[in-house]
């Protein structure tokens, strides 16, 4: 089972006591508090055991003045030595499922003393563990670090972050005027900075879209955060709605690429509905500002398919761009040629008036048996019958520059198909991994090229 782990930094300053609250909902309050790791632990770890863990990060300063008691300066013997309940008493009177531990670490003052830090952390922490950090008093560069630690648990640990902390006592103004205010008046909020991780969250799976056209992770961490909103709303919220349709679409559609669905990319029906659910969310009102850079990434990810059209013969010439973008070789030349065979297809129905169907075999067959018998030193009467029973329509495309053309980059790609689909196994030539990458680039620039010369087929 998971472990849920505390973890806070301890400052060194002689806190004033007041009154906190969580920031999303007033109601859950706790009064006449010192120390805001005495608040972040009642609100939010009532739910801790005693296999989880409560650790406190101290300076050699922090421990003296705060820890243990009776440390601050005192301005009438001028040593620190002031009467002041440690943060150690103050954990010990909760009664805690687990004993609180002290963790020692340096200043953070140079580069070096950061990176302790970040091991002494990342030791601490578990495959899988549940992570709350309360960072109101990490100093220095420690909220940063913080964050970057977290990113990097997340992938090394597959942790879940599931609370950022900070208590603004601030809002309250100067320490010095607030410990002369009523009690009642001293009510400062506890911050939750849970969807700055989250944003992390959707930058990385934004970018493992754009870099490997994955988006599995977009789809998952969409679903993720807008199951609680839906939860809230009793599933009536109209943007978290919308939201998790977006990133349903949008790995449909690229799920159907790496699995070369060609009907799919041919209707892009998931790419259509990810365009009108994406333009009616930038049309809502509302929002809240955590998720407006979440609309930014998906827009980003959305011009990746910004040329594919719906029901159009054109979809498997801009996916075989983006699988060789997204080092998607094989799908990409699979989708290639298939991609030839449909433009063929329409070229003939266009020219010669025929109704062949895209999504016939049989028909497919005949243009593929038409293009490979267009080569020369070819004998028809070696090759199928299928090219005989269709002589008539054969003999008169077989002259057509323009078939002649995309048939030649159909049948030079015959070679690189077989020898990538069949693994290199009896292939003669048994290609290096970087001749694909080189093929289908070539093949895809000389169809573009011929594409801007004449009339695409």
């Amino acid at each position: 089972m998971a472990r849920k782990i505390f973890i806070s930094f301890l400052g060194t300053n002689n806190y004033v006591p007041c009154n906190y609250y969580d920031e999303g909902d007033e109601r859950n309050k706790v009064l006449n508090i010192k120390f805001v790791q005495e608040a972040t632990i009642q609100l939010y770890c009532t739910d801790f055991s005693s296999n989880d863990k409560f650790y406190f990060f101290l300076t050699e300063e922090a421990k003296k003045m705060n820890w243990n008691s009776d440390g601050q300066y005192n301005k009438i013997t001028n040593n620190y030595d002031a009467p002041n309940e440690g943060l150690k008493v103050t954990l010990d009177k909760l009664n805690l499922p687990s004993n609180p531990i002290p963790i020692d670490i340096n200043q953070g003052f140079t580069e070096k003393e950061i990176w302790d830090i970040f091991e002494i952390v990342t030791q601490l922490i578990d495959d899988d563990d549940e992570l709350i950090l309360d960072i109101t008093h990490a100093f220095r560069s420690l909220p940063m670090l913080a964050m970057v630690l977290t990113n990097y648990l997340k992938t090394t640990k597959n942790i879940k972050v599931k609370a950022i902390l900070y208590g603004a006592f601030e809002v309250l103004g100067p320490a010095f005027k607030v410990k002369h205010r009523p009690m009642e008046e001293r009510n400062a909020p506890i911050t939750n900075l849970l969807s700055f991780s989250k944003l992390q969250d959707w930058s990385m799976a934004a970018n493992m879209f754009t870099q490997t056209g994955r988006a599995s992770s977009l789809k998952e961490i969409s679903s993720d955060e807008i199951k609680l909103l839906l939860r809230s709303s009793k599933g009536q919220d109209p943007f978290a709605s919308k939201i998790r349709e977006v990133g349903k679409n949008l790995a449909e559609f690229t799920d159907a690429i790496t699995t070369n669905r060609g009907k799919r990319i041919y209707h892009a029906k998931e790419i259509i509905k990810l365009r009108k659910d994406f333009n009616e969310l930038k049309e809502m009102e509302n929002v809240d500002n955590k998720y407006k850079p979440f609309l930014s990434l998906v827009e980003n990810a959305i011009q990746e398919f910004s040329k594919i059209k719906e029901d159009s013969t054109d979809n498997w010439f801009y996916v075989s761009k983006w699988c060789l973008k997204n080092l998607l070789v094989q799908q990409g030349i699979t989708i290639f040629r298939e991609g030839i065979v449909t433009q063929v297809l329409n070229f003939i129905n266009t020219e010669y008036n025929r109704n062949l169907n895209y999504d016939s075999i049989d028909d497919r067959e005949l243009c593929e048996a038409f293009m490979y018998s267009s080569q020369p030193n070819i004998k028809i009467e070696d090759y199928k019958k299928i090219v005989l029973q269709n002589f008539d329509l054969f003999n008169n495309i077989k002259s057509n520059t323009r078939f002649l053309d995309i048939a030649k980059l159909y049948n030079s790609s015959l070679d690189l198909r077989n020898d990538i689909n069949h693994s290199g196994y009896g292939e003669e030539n048994n290609r290096k991994p970087s001749v694909f990458y080189r093929k289908l680039e070539s093949l895809i620039q000389d169809f573009e090229k011929k594409s801007t010369q004449k009339e695409t087929i």
